[in-house]
């Protein structure tokens, strides 16, 4: 992909947007200030088009949520306020290998002086733990190299959010500019030795796969369905959280998420793991989840997600479609032992009617509602309590389209939300916890100013509900040291504050109270035009 012809120099600023303009989606997020001034004056010359959000962190997500389905996507962000507000949500898309180009404007390098004038700040330092690559740029000489070094970090493998600092006066200053920028060949590194992999495969009495989000992002996930339909292998999601559906839930050897107590887990003798992380826990285990003579491969384009992971028999840190691709080509033209392959079905169909059988809570009547939902819509999840339940209850082959972050930083969905309608021009159902709700509200803001069809479903359980959890757990663990009752000091919004109805209506958008499962389905099940709508739904323990 090439850009337009242009002048051989130019000043900097024009040269970020032609940049842009030729190696990013045509949507750009951001917020204005006063040392971008430069970049903004010349936007309207450009074919791209800018999103602008109340809050730095809303347009951080919503170029998260819109880059997972239009590729490279920029943002636009000012000194270190916006960067700052900006982190949260950067550790987000950080998290779940999100490819964000992010432009961020800086101080006059005469006026940089140590972190004493307003605005100020090392944001090099700052974000560097959660981009994969960073540079402020000294000279107006080093743009346009430090512009292709970030795009190419950005889009992998492994992908992820790059960030340019740029100051002011090399915004003004003259650079020089390509006729047109080439897209360099990405480096393709070779395939492991795969026979003990596949031999794993053909001859394991009780295996298990176990998938990721990086697999659906390298579409991967078509081959790994292929290979355990072939082979009566059962397919599980890593736990907690994931931020793309490895397979889809439909698939008839998906069983649902991998937990501790899970006989895969605890009985396999072969676990092939691949484009996940190996584990993205909460509390992580002192001890391991499979027992300690299970073959254990792990398959990931991170390096750094292989060593995270503890003990494995082999690994690979190639992009997991081509993994799985040559698995299923060395995997198709041959048979299971009848009785393996009989002994494989018979497992698989209890692990089957175990994940059928109901399971009662708070959120199972809003798990059962949105079940169907990937059918006619794209679901964006940040409903933490109800995570779990929502994704044991989804069906069909439309795995594609389930949207989550496994980066548990809150505020993300609601404009994620944004950007994955504004990249597939198609009806979103964006589920969130009240929480999450009140720390990302202003990204309700652009929902309405450009009409997007979303419908929000806010589950509220009065609070964070996730943290009362953890304190009435601390309580029965340290009976001599709490007190009796649970406090949920500042956890609890039941008693005092405005409501969810009143600020989302306050930001001019409609708000059907549900009551029931059922009412929550028959308002899912109207065929309404664009606009965004919410619907609050009161959760009682």
């Amino acid at each position: 992909m090439t850009g337009p012809r242009i002048e051989p120099t130019e000043v900097g600023s024009a040269g970020i947007l032609r940049f842009l303009e030729s190696r990013t989606a045509p949507h750009l997020f951001g917020l204005p200030g006063s040392s971008s001034v430069p970049i903004f004056h010349g936007l309207p010359s450009t074919h791209l088009r800018f999103v602008a959000s109340l809050q730095e962190g809303g347009a951080m997500a919503m170029a998260d949520g819109y880059a997972r389905f239009a590729g490279p996507t920029g943002v636009l962000l000012y000194m270190l306020p916006g960067v700052a507000t900006a982190l949260s949500n950067l550790y987000n898309a950080w998290r779940d290998e999100t490819p964000l180009v992010v432009i961020a404007s800086q101080l006059a390098s005469h006026a940089r002086s140590g972190q004493v004038h307003v605005g100020e700040a090392d944001l090099d330092e700052i974000t560097r733990p959660f981009t994969r690559f960073v540079q402020e740029v000294s000279s107006a000489d080093e743009l346009m190299k430090a512009l292709e070094a970030a795009h190419s970090a950005a889009v992998g493998p492994p992908s992820g959010p790059a960030l340019i600092i740029v100051p002011e006066d090399v915004m003004s200053d003259r650079i020089s500019m390509p006729a047109e920028f080439q897209v360099p060949e990405p480096h393709i590194a070779p395939l492991p030795d795969l026979q003990t992999i596949i031999h794993q495969l053909l001859s394991a009495e009780r295996p298990v796969i176990v998938v990721g989000g990086q697999l659906r992002r390298y579409e991967g996930s078509e081959a790994v369905e292929a290979l355990a339909d072939h082979l009566e292998i059962p397919i599980v999601y890593e736990p907690f959280w994931n931020d793309r559906l490895g397979v889809s839930p439909g698939h008839r050897c998906m069983v649902g998420q991998l937990t501790e107590r899970s006989s895969l887990g605890t009985q396999a003798d072969f676990v092939l793991a691949i484009g996940c992380r190996l584990f993205n826990e909460v509390r992580p285990r002192s001890d391991q989840w499979f027992p300690a003579d299970t073959f254990v491969a792990h398959i990931n384009a991170d390096s750094t997600k292989l060593v995270q992971a503890g003990r494995t028999s082999w690994s690979s840190a190639v992009p997991p479609n081509r993994i799985a691709e040559a698995l299923l080509s060395g995997c198709r033209d041959r048979k299971l032992p009848n009785d393996l392959r009989v002994a494989r079905q018979t497992r698989l169909a209890a692990v089957i009617d175990r994940r059928a059988t109901p399971r009662p809570g708070p959120y199972s009547s809003v798990a059962t509602a949105l079940s169907g939902v990937l059918e006619h819509s794209y679901l964006v999840d940040e409903s933490v309590s109800a995570n779990l339940p929502i994704l044991l209850e989804l069906k069909g082959m439309h795995g594609h389209r389930y949207v989550s972050t496994t980066g548990a930083s809150l505020g993300w969905s609601i404009g994620a939300a944004c950007g994955v309608a504004l990249a597939t021009n198609e009806p979103v159902v964006c589920v969130l916890g009240d929480g999450a709700f009140f720390f990302g509200v202003q990204a309700l803001w652009p929902a309405v100013a450009m009409q997007l069809q979303i419908t929000f479903i806010v589950l509220d359980n009065g609070g964070f509900g996730s943290t009362k959890m953890f304190e009435e757990r601390y309580m029965q663990e340290h009976p001599n040291a709490a007190p009796g009752t649970a406090h949920f000091v500042g956890s609890d919004f039941s008693v005092s504050g405005p409501s969810i109805r009143s600020v989302a209506e306050g930001f001019g958008l409609p708000v059907v109270s549900v009551d029931s499962g059922a009412t929550l389905q028959a308002e899912l099940d109207i065929n309404r035009g664009p606009g965004p709508l919410l619907l609050h739904v009161p959760i009682l323990d």
